[in-house]
Formats: C-alpha cells, sequence, structure tokens
C-alpha cells in the first residue's frame, strides 16, 4: 500500500461517518469527525489478482459518541477492532469490512502521496 494520506467514507446501520488515515510504511493512524481515533497495520500484497492487502484497525471513541453501528460508547469511551482486505494498487474503492459489532461498507480514496 503506498504511503499517503486517505479519506474513508463509511455507511453502518446506524449512518455514515467520515475518517481521515495516514498510512505509513505498514502502520495505520487517523481521526474521524466524531472524535474516533484510529491505529493498526496493513499488510503486504498477497499473490492473487488484483493483489490484496490486510487491515486491521482499533477504533477508540471518547464516552457518548455514537457509532454509525448503534452502539453508544459508556462514560469510559469504547475500544473495538475493525478488519478487512484492500486493494494496495487503486487510487480509489469500496471495501467491505467487518468489526466487532457489525459489518461496515466503505470507500477508500487515497488523497496525497506521502514520502517512504
Amino acid at each position: 500500500m503506498r504511503n499517503g494520506l486517505y479519506s474513508v467514507n463509511y455507511l453502518g446501520i446506524e449512518g455514515t461517518g467520515v475518517a481521515l488515515l495516514a498510512m505509513i510504511d505498514g502502520k495505520i493512524h487517523g481521526i474521524d469527525v466524531g472524535g474516533g481515533l484510529y491505529d493498526g497495520t496493513i499488510s503486504n500484497p498477497n499473490g492473487a489478482s488484483p493483489p490484496r492487502c490486510e487491515v486491521k484497525v482499533q477504533v477508540k471513541l471518547p464516552a457518548g459518541a455514537r457509532t454509525v453501528l448503534g452502539v453508544v460508547a459508556p462514560e469510559s469511551g469504547l475500544e473495538f477492532k475493525v478488519h478487512g482486505s484492500v486493494n494496495p494498487d487503486a487510487q480509489s474503492q469500496q471495501i467491505d469490512l467487518e468489526s466487532d459489532y457489525g459489518r461496515l461498507s466503505a470507500s477508500l480514496k487515497r488523497l496525497w502521496d506521502l514520502p517512504a
């Protein structure tokens, strides 16, 4: 996956959200408009055609934040995992994600290449 800044527009059973992610040397860091924080990893491409990279992200939400999956974070906040796979060569793509609370659909778009 190219080092860069990426936008993610995602859809769950309770609505939509937007996040900005930095993917640098196999690591993912980001934030969304609701104050959610994202930290994770992205694997090297596999040998499939087209190639796929596995994405694993830990999401941390502040107290009272409502997820697009209908879950509200308690006073202590909320942490959960999201995972899926992406085509590392695509500038823009639709992806399906699995989380601890259900499925999400997302649009991932590379906005800006960052130096390696």
